[in-house]
């Protein structure tokens, strides 16, 4: 991928955001990966909240710290990277550097106590969801190899096809599963199994148009396995979580529309933080840049 100025030498940005925690290791293992394969520049953002007095002596501290656990963590791999250390609340810190750098991607890590119960995502991923304009990857388990197996929930709405056109440009070897969840209009008034068989046959034709739409938008066939499923889109994604267990969740974002707008706030929270697998959100912002093209995964 052509470099997103001159200044940057390789192909791209990678922005991790990390508090240089244990639980953050994933994180930091997955963004090193994806560097690695992408041929791109790793910027490493940790928020330092810390007074006037103090900021200094700790942010030094910080980045020392944040210099050993990257060069530990990249080891021998050709991955170039920079570590910039800023006083602030992280969530303001990370959309502040986001903007910033215009990443292709960010990456961040989950709090321990999100992942053993929390009903909502932390503070920095709220913010990213409202205001990233780069699609970023919650990262949930250490990295194994590349992601292969990936589902995409999807209502057919423009983010949904945006978030698969841009999943797909990241990892081409992957193959990707499209879920959609339909549920049957006025079932108090109709015969549910009466109207069944038209709304599958309906939203099985929406698909169809839809995997069409998003494969010449990608320019190639894609490895796409349809879904059409009866129940409501969080418990059919909930159970296929639990059945296949992916390596990744691919959710679109959008203010008008997109699978993570549309479902309530606390269900989108709970699939957000509590899948198992890793979590990439394409917000519709970050879609006006060009997705880059990727030939290898990571």
């Amino acid at each position: 991928m052509a470099p997103s100025d001159p200044a940057n030498a390789g192909g791209g940005r990678i922005l991790l955001a990390t508090d240089l925690s244990a639980r953050c290791d994933r994180a930091l293992d997955r963004a090193c990966a994806l560097a690695e394969a992408w041929d791109a520049t790793l910027h490493v953002v940790t928020a330092v909240e810390a007074d006037a007095a103090t900021a200094a002596a700790v942010g030094a501290a910080a980045r020392a710290e944040a210099e050993a656990e990257l060069a530990d963590a990249i080891g021998e791999r050709p991955v170039r990277r920079q570590v910039e250390v800023v006083a602030g609340r992280p969530d303001a810190v990370i959309c502040e550097a986001a903007r910033r750098l215009k990443p292709d991607l960010i990456v961040v890590g989950v709090a321990r106590n999100e992942i053993l119960g929390r009903m909502r995502p932390g503070r920095t991923v709220e913010a990213l969801v409202r205001e990233a304009c780069a699609p970023f990857l919650v990262v949930k388990r250490r990295t194994r190899g590349p992601y292969g197996q990936v589902l995409v929930p999807s209502d057919f709405s423009p983010a949904a096809e945006q978030a698969l056109v841009r999943a797909a440009a990241m990892f081409p070897e992957a193959a990707f599963t499209l879920l959609h969840a339909y549920r049957v209009p006025f079932t108090g008034f109709l015969s549910e199994s009466e109207h069944d068989a038209e709304m599958r046959a309906m939203a099985l034709e929406d698909q169809q148009a839809f995997v069409e739409r998003v494969q010449a938008e990608a320019g190639r066939p894609l490895n796409i396995t349809p879904r059409v499923e009866y129940g409501g889109p969080d418990e059919r994604i909930d159970r296929f979580l639990r059945d296949h267990a992916p390596d990744l969740m691919v959710l679109g974002a959008h203010a008008r529309g997109g699978l993570l707008e549309r479902l309530a706030p606390d269900v989108a929270g709970r699939l957000l933080m509590a899948a198992a697998c890793d979590v990439l959100v394409v917000p519709e912002r970050s879609v006006a840049r060009a997705a880059p093209s990727r030939t290898q995964t990571a």
